[in-house]
């Protein structure tokens, strides 16, 4: 099958415009990597005081632990969501591509009734 080079850049056009969502979500990536880093270098060097204590923390030094336990959480989560929107971009640029060159319209499927059963 061959296409229309004006049909082509038509699709290249349609499918770049999701990369930059892309561009956008790697840097946020790149901003919670940094900031889980930065989460967990402050509880290592906690825990190091904390050797000290032999196990009898101070509170205020507990709670400062379980917050940071609770900021990585969070961190972690958000790299998790952000990575799996970012798969999901990409499926969707193969798709636009794919629907472009069959020339099917991939964004209109949806399932027969008795799927849903």
């Amino acid at each position: 099958m061959t296409a229309n080079p004006v049909d082509l850049a038509h699709i290249i056009q349609l499918a770049i415009a999701p990369v930059f969502l892309l561009a956008g979500i790697g840097s946020m990536l790149n901003v919670m990597s940094v900031r889980l880093g930065r989460v967990i270098d402050r509880a290592r060097i906690l825990e190091e005081r904390a050797v000290v204590y032999h196990g009898h923390l101070p509170e205020d030094l507990r709670l400062e632990l379980q917050v940071l336990s609770r900021r990585m959480t969070l961190a972690h989560s958000a790299i998790s969501l952000g990575t799996a929107s970012a798969l999901f971009v990409c499926v969707l640029v193969a798709l636009l591509f794919l629907s472009g060159l069959t020339g099917s319209n991939l964004g209109a499927w949806s399932p027969s009734p008795s799927f849903w059963r």
